[in-house]
Formats: C-alpha cells, structure tokens, sequence
C-alpha cells in the first residue's frame, strides 16, 4: 500500500511540472471563453500565466490549493420547467481540474471508458436482431434530472460481449 501510494505521488509530481501545466493550458483550454469568478478570461490568463501556473505548482505539491467558488450562471431548459445551473470554475481551476483528471487516469486506467457512448449504442443495436424474441426483455426508462448513462455502459459492454 506504501509503494502504491508512492508511486502515485511520483505520478502527481510529474503532472505538476511547469511544462506539463503549460501543456494543459495551451492545449485543452485555448480556445476557452467563459469566465470564472475572478473574471479572468484566458486571454487575461495567458499574460500572468507563468506566475499563475509556478502557483498552482506550489500549492498542489505542498497541499494546501483551495479551489475558487464557483460561478453560478442560470440556463432557461423552456417553458414551465427549473432552469439549469452552469457553475464555472476559473482557468486556474480548470487547469487543476484538468491534472487531476489526468492524474486518476494513470491510477485508474481501468477505470476509463475506451470507447465513445455511440459505441455502445450501435453494438446494441446489432444485438437486438440476433435475440430470441421469447427470452428478451426489453425496459424503457425516463428519470428526471438522474444521469445514469456511465453507469450502465459497464453493464452493457459485459452483456454483450458475454
């Protein structure tokens, strides 16, 4: 348990380089446009973005970074229903978000879906002409504001390639 725990800390500290962070702004978040509650466009960001990333740095590997309160916008879903709320964190959140995403894909690989959710719907799909009517059961559901999808995907996946 030791050994696994430092290898992933030796995981964590080879995220946290300068370079790797640089990587993760320049690559996944350029194009960006939203604003965080700091209000600090990327844009704005790129300027300072040394100084904000060698931060980040510091502070993840001492282990004391505090994440920004959320910006919290409302999106109308339509007529007669709740609207929806977006909370967007800041570019220097997104930027930690994004590591430690990365982080828990090294840790956990087997954890990551491999393949596209269409996937799973197309295999389906060429699944169901090959069943017996007699012995299939077929249930539709609808759960309101229940995001369940990621969760059956494994289940799914097992059923057919068994």
């Amino acid at each position: 348990m030791v050994s696994q725990s430092l290898s992933d800390e030796l995981i964590w500290q080879d995220i946290l380089t300068q370079s790797y962070l640089t990587e993760i702004l320049d690559v996944k978040l350029k194009r960006s446009k939203v604003k965080g509650i700091d209000r600090l466009n990327i844009y704005q960001f790129f300027k300072q973005s040394n100084q904000h990333i060698d931060n980040i740095q510091t502070k993840c590997l001492q282990g004391n970074y505090r994440f920004s309160p959320y910006l919290e916008n409302l999106k109308s879903k339509g007529k007669d229903k709740k609207p929806r709320v977006i909370s967007i964190p800041t570019v220097r959140d997104r930027i930690v978000l994004l590591a430690l995403k990365e982080l828990l894909v090294k840790i956990f690989p087997e954890c990551v879906p491999k393949e596209l959710p269409n996937t799973y719907i197309n295999d389906i799909k060429n699944l169901i002409p090959n069943l017996e009517l007699e012995s299939t059961n077929i249930i539709r559901t609808d759960i309101k504001n229940f995001y369940i999808f990621y969760v059956i995907i494994p289940y799914i996946q097992m059923l057919i390639r068994s």
